[in-house]
């Protein structure tokens, strides 16, 4: 299936993005319905899964920006209230004021996270679709829980003296394609290593797939997370590694009855109903170090998060990182991985931006390899949720 959206034609590495922060507005004020989703609870005692509807019934968070402190979020999201008691008493007893850290703003996207003892609230709020959607995740104190949730309401946006740069352009519009490709099969390899205390999570996804048209491609995906509180790993620190590897590929042997990859693109995003996940902020690395043929081959570049002690600065990252492993874990929830073309760090191929795609594949994964990749993501997530509220309370 072909989708095909109108986009401006500003710089393509924007077009890809729309990330670059030109919203510069005094005052943004935002109202949203209450807010209805899904909770994913995990018992570690029975190892149990559980899919939960969920909801803040009579209650109707509310945001605001002001440019005057450009870093925070002012929220005020009142307790659920479904006796529809006095929200003033209730108010008295668990207070919804709080401010977030943003992290992202711009035309399309507010985004930014809350930390408090064993709990994290990312909020991403959509102005130009009128929606909010919320992440939750978090675990017990005594570890009998942990949980993730995503939430979604509909919102008002008020923008008081707004001076946002205008994208748009006398330039003729740029058709950009959205490809959904059908899967035909997938391999799955899944290491779960526990070794000298460090404890390594990595999945290695290849699905072959093809469009509408009968064209093949194989699109490549790999999941590395790495723990260690002793032995120092990346950067020669102890901390929490996060390494994330994509591309999407024209295949062919040659004479030697060998694989040999056309990459269409190393650059990839992960959505999760409505929640849409990048990695721009990652460390950007080569993979010519790798000492792995075939990776290499398959695989131009990889992006890399690092958190310890010494480096917090990346916490909403490594939030997101864990709520993306939660999601994959439970196989609960559909998932796509997009995959942009052309790569926009993959210079030579940034020239043709009329051919600008992005190609669909849902994540599945080998049917005999599923139970392991829950436990290794499962494993991943808990250790980085440990990790993370070791690190907030030892401020």
């Amino acid at each position: 299936m072909k989708k095909i959206f109108k986009i401006f034609p500003v710089s393509f590495f924007l077009i890809l993005f729309l990330f670059s922060e030109h919203i510069h507005s005094k005052e943004i004020y935002v109202v949203c319905d209450e807010p209805k989703g899904q909770r994913i609870d995990y018992e570690t005692r029975g190892k149990n899964w559980k899919n939960i509807d969920d909801g803040f019934s009579n209650s109707f968070p509310t945001f605001v920006y002001k440019s005057d402190n450009p870093e925070v979020l002012n929220t005020h999201w009142p307790a659920g209230n479904p006796l529809n008691l006095d929200p003033d008493e209730i108010e008295k007893i668990v207070s919804g004021q709080a401010t977030e850290k943003i992290l992202t703003i711009n035309d399309d996207l507010i985004e930014s996270i809350q930390t408090g003892g064993t709990n994290t609230w990312i909020t991403r709020l959509y102005p130009k679709k009128g929606i909010g959607v919320f992440l939750r995740h978090g675990y017990y104190l005594d570890e009998s829980l942990y949980f993730g949730a995503v939430y979604k309401s509909n919102c008002d946006f008020n923008i008081i003296d707004e001076t946002s740069n205008n994208l748009k352009s006398s330039n003729d519009l740029l058709n950009l394609e959205e490809i959904e490709l059908n899967n035909l099969n997938v391999v799955t390899a899944v290491d779960n290593v526990d070794k000298n205390e460090v404890s390594v999570c990595r999945i290695r996804n290849v699905t072959l797939a093809e469009d509408d048209k009968g064209v093949q491609m194989f699109g490549f995906l790999e999941l590395l997370f790495v723990h260690s509180k002793k032995t120092k790993i990346f950067n020669d620190e102890p901390g929490y590694g996060i390494t994330i590897s994509s591309s999407l590929s024209n295949a062919s042997k040659n004479n030697d009855d060998e694989l040999e990859y056309d990459i269409l693109t190393g650059y990839s995003t992960i959505q999760i109903g409505e929640a849409f996940f990048d990695f721009n902020d990652y460390l950007l690395e080569t993979s010519e170090g790798v000492k792995e043929e075939a990776f290499r081959r398959m695989v131009p570049y990889m992006r890399s998060l690092f958190i310890n002690e010494n480096n917090k600065k990346i916490v909403a990252q490594f939030g997101q990182a864990m709520n993306i492993a939660l999601q994959i874990s439970s196989g609960l929830q559909d998932i796509n991985v997009n995959y942009w073309t052309p790569d926009p760090v993959l210079r030579d191929q940034n020239q043709n931006v009329k051919n600008a795609g992005v190609y669909d594949i849902k994540l599945e994964f080998q049917k005999e390899k599923i139970e392991e990749v829950s436990a290794c993501l499962m494993k991943a997530y808990v250790s980085g949720f440990s990790y993370l509220t070791e690190l907030n309370n030892s401020n």
